[in-house]
C-alpha cells in the first residue's frame, strides 16, 4: 500500500540533479551504495538538499561493514523538521525502474539518541510523493542494523528517491551497504518465505 506523504517537493529537488547510472547487468538500482567513492563534500552519485546543509554534518566512518567507507550523518539542533531532515539522497529514473519491485537494504547504525532512516519514495505522474518504505534503526543495540525490505515501485512513477537520513538533534547514524536489487514483487517473495518455512517444518 501506498503512503502519500505530504511534504512539498523541495524535499527531493536535490536528487534529481544527481540520477543512478545506467543499470548494470546484476540490476542495482543504486550507484555508489557502499559509499567507497568519496568526492571532497560527499559520496559520489549522492547529494546533499542545501536547505539541510545547516542541520548537521556529514563525514566518513572507518571501517565499515562492507568496506573501507560508511557515511555518519551527525544532526545538530536545527535538525527538527520532520518534512526535511539532515541526510543525502539519491534519484532513479522511472523509466528504468517503474513497474518492478526492488529490495531495498541496508546496514545503519544509530547512537546517542538519533534515528537513522533510509526512506525509499516515488514522484508520480500528478507529482504527489508516495512513501513506498522506510528502513529505521531504533539505535537499540548500538552496532550496524541489517534492515530489509521488498518494494513495489509503481508504474507511472517519474522518479524513485532513495534517501538516508538521521533523525533527532543529537548522536549520529551511519549508513553502509545501500542496495536496491531488481526483486520478484513483494507478494512473492512472501509466498516463497512460506514455503521455505513450511519445507523447513516438514
Amino acid at each position: 500500500m501506498l503512503l502519500r506523504s505530504s511534504c512539498t517537493l523541495a524535499l527531493w529537488s536535490a536528487c534529481l540533479a544527481v540520477t543512478a547510472a545506467a543499470l548494470p547487468a546484476a540490476e542495482q538500482f543504486l550507484t555508489n551504495g557502499d559509499f567507497e567513492q568519496f568526492s571532497v563534500a560527499l559520496p559520489d552519485g549522492w547529494a546533499l538538499d542545501a536547505g539541510v546543509t545547516g542541520f548537521g554534518t556529514l563525514s566518513r566512518l572507518t571501517p565499515a561493514p562492507s568496506g573501507l567507507y560508511a557515511v555518519k550523518l551527525a544532526p545538530n539542533a536545527n535538525n527538527t523538521n520532520s518534512a526535511l531532515q539532515f541526510g543525502i539522497g539519491q534519484a532513479i529514473e522511472g523509466s528504468r525502474v517503474a513497474g518492478k519491485s526492488a529490495r531495498l537494504s541496508a546496514r545503519i547504525q544509530s547512537e546517542g539518541g538519533a534515528q537513522g532512516v533510509l526512506i525509499c519514495a516515488a514522484l508520480l505522474q500528478d507529482n504527489s510523493v508516495a512513501i513506498l518504505a522506510r528502513l529505521r534503526d531504533y539505535g537499540l543495540s548500538g552496532a550496524f542494523a541489517a534492515l530489509s525490505q521488498v518494494v513495489d515501485i509503481p508504474a507511472g512513477a517519474q522518479f524513485i528517491f532513495v534517501l538516508a537520513v538521521v533523525e533527532g538533534t543529537t548522536g549520529s547514524a551511519s549508513f553502509d551497504a545501500l542496495s536496491a536489487l531488481e526483486s520478484p514483487p513483494a507478494k512473492q517473495v512472501d509466498l516463497d518465505q512460506d514455503l521455505a518455512a513450511a519445507q523447513q517444518a516438514s
